[in-house]
């Protein structure tokens, strides 16, 4: 994946230029070119992170355990990143016609099965910045208070972007092994 979309240095956030992408052939195409254009934005977003973070957090073998041994002064400014890519890759949810394309859900299985990745990566980062906030300088602390909010704002959204899928009509998708999510503890922003 790097090798084929990091090649390029010059940093472009327009790598795939579907930005305004629409197709107003019929009325189904107009679902179709929404889920086109939430789509490229998760590819140039997975790019941009991995170009960022310097490996692909939605591939590769235990990518999780770079956020599990980050430094209490690294996990304010890598976490956001992911995040942002969890936003994309939530954008990628189809509706209307979009729901019974088979090449949407083909790549849709796709989007799932790297979202597996990439949510291990945000749960052991937030567990991991929970361990180290009493540790942070207050500048961190306060970010991490937020990255905390924005997870749990996200499991939620996560979950019912699983339950949508399970519920389309590809086969593989119906058959895809959900993982159970669990809401980080409310009490941590108590406290």
């Amino acid at each position: 994946f790097l090798e084929v979309f990091g090649s390029s240095s010059s940093g472009s956030s327009q790598l795939l230029n579907l930005h305004n992408f629409k197709d107003e052939s019929n009325p189904d195409t107009w679902d179709l070119s929404a889920w086109i254009r939430g789509y490229s934005l998760y590819i140039e977003e997975r790019v941009a992170v991995a170009q960022q973070l310097s490996f692909d957090a939605a591939r590769g073998a235990k990518p999780q355990e770079r956020f599990r041994s980050l430094e209490a002064t690294s996990l304010p400014a890598e976490m956001p990143a992911l995040q942002q890519l969890m936003h994309r890759l939530l954008g990628c949810d189809p509706e209307g016609a979009a729901t019974k394309n088979h090449v949407v859900g083909c790549a849709l299985v796709m989007v799932l099965q790297e979202s597996f990745q990439v949510i291990r990566c945000l749960h052991d980062g937030i567990i991991n910045l929970v361990d180290k906030f009493f540790d942070m300088e207050k500048t961190d602390a306060v970010k991490a208070l937020e990255m905390y909010r924005t997870a749990c704002g996200q499991t939620d959204r996560l979950q019912s972007f699983y339950q949508s899928c399970s519920q389309l009509s590809h086969d593989a998708l119906r058959t895809i092994s959900y993982p159970k999510l669990d809401h980080p503890p409310s009490s941590f922003l108590q406290s």
